[in-house]
């Protein structure tokens, strides 16, 4: 029998978790954390765990448990990690693709072990820290909204989560804001591992990604040619797995105007160069899409190409499990390998994978 009075909840020793923890805890649940140890990344001779599980984030998830009287679990699910989220970003990469780890890691890593951990000790309800929120429908059906805070939104990492796990989910911070979040840690005493936020990969916590790249990916760190638009050498790059589309930087001098990165090649090693109006597109293919909301006609809504990215008016023609998504103004940098996800003002309608730009 599964415990309505219980939540089980996701603790990195953050203030969004902790501030979270708290506040279960004073509605009167009975909360019981988890610490999740996904992946521990040794570039040279210094050995380091990663952002979301170091030693300090675990002390203090368990001094927050302790001050909350509540039971702390650590779970070592490094092995699933790295099978399901390290080979994956690496593929993408020697792919010429640029992946965004977390909106994978999200439903196959931490929810599904919230949920199975959460079905082992009889608790319903799962919680984090994300600003994100849900909404239960007439028909039983969860939405999935974005979080209050529009600077701190995370809506565009979850929208891979299904009706299974919104249904399951408690987001006790989606509806604060971060200032709010912070002044009630303050208040508290809530014990922290670090006062600061990261925008680093979790599993990079020196942030050195040439270092993970030259060690995992070898092949894909290799110099190769730079081509501009016309098919022209114009250059040496440093390896394709240093570049993205959009990035201005490592591409050498010498040209008569800023030059940016418009294509990856990964069967020729090279990448394409241009002026920054030729980044600018409209249409594009997308896979492996995960539907909150499930429309089968074409349908028009806004749309999010990147965390950063302000979404943008659209229309969706979705066929089964891909769509072609277009734009109604051109946007900039769309990039393969990353996510897109669909808005309905608040609500996330859906959202996959970008595949192929079309024009």
């Amino acid at each position: 029998m599964s415990s309505f009075n219980e939540i089980l909840i996701a603790l990195s020793g953050g203030v969004d978790s902790a501030v979270s923890a708290y506040r279960l805890s004073q509605m009167g649940f009975k909360i019981v954390g988890v610490t999740f140890k996904l992946w521990e990344f040794s570039g040279g001779s210094i050995r380091r765990n990663n952002l979301c599980c170091s030693d300090d984030g675990i002390a203090a998830a368990k001094e927050l448990c302790e001050n909350l009287n509540c039971k702390f679990i650590i779970e070592d699910v490094a092995k699933q990690f790295r099978a399901e989220i390290i080979e994956n970003f690496i593929q993408e990469y020697r792919n010429g693709r640029t992946p965004n780890p977390c909106v994978i890691c999200n439903p196959q890593i931490k929810w599904a072990h919230l949920i199975a951990l959460a079905d082992e000790l009889g608790i319903e309800k799962v919680a984090t820290g994300h600003y994100a929120r849900t909404f239960r429908r007439f028909d039983d059906r969860y939405n999935l909204l974005r979080g209050a805070d529009t600077r701190k939104d995370q809506s565009y990492f979850l929208y891979r989560l299904t009706q299974e796990y919104l249904a399951r989910t408690v987001f006790p911070v989606g509806h604060l804001r971060k200032e709010q979040v912070r002044t009630i840690a303050d208040n508290f005493g809530l014990p922290l591992s670090s006062p600061r936020e990261s925008q680093e990969l979790c599993f990079l916590p020196d942030g050195n990604i040439k270092s993970f790249m030259r060690k995992f990916i070898p092949d894909a760190t290799e110099r190769g040619p730079i081509f501009d638009s016309a098919n022209n050498r114009i250059g040496t790059h440093n390896g394709i797995a240093f570049y993205t589309i959009g990035q201005r930087e490592g591409l050498g001098g010498g040209y008569s105007q800023k030059m940016y990165v418009l294509d990856i090649i990964p069967s020729e090693n090279a990448i394409v160069i241009g002026a920054e109006n030729e980044l600018w597109k409209t249409k594009f293919l997308m896979s492996d899409i995960n539907w909150i909301q499930k429309i089968d006609r074409k349908f028009d809504c806004t749309v999010r190409i990147r965390h950063f990215h302000k979404d943008s008016p659209a229309i969706i023609e979705p066929n089964g499990d891909s769509a072609i998504v277009e734009f109604e103004k051109p946007q900039r940098a769309i990039t393969c390998g990353q996510s897109a996800v669909f808005y309905d003002e608040l609500k996330v309608i859906g959202g996959g994978i970008i595949d192929k730009i079309m024009c």
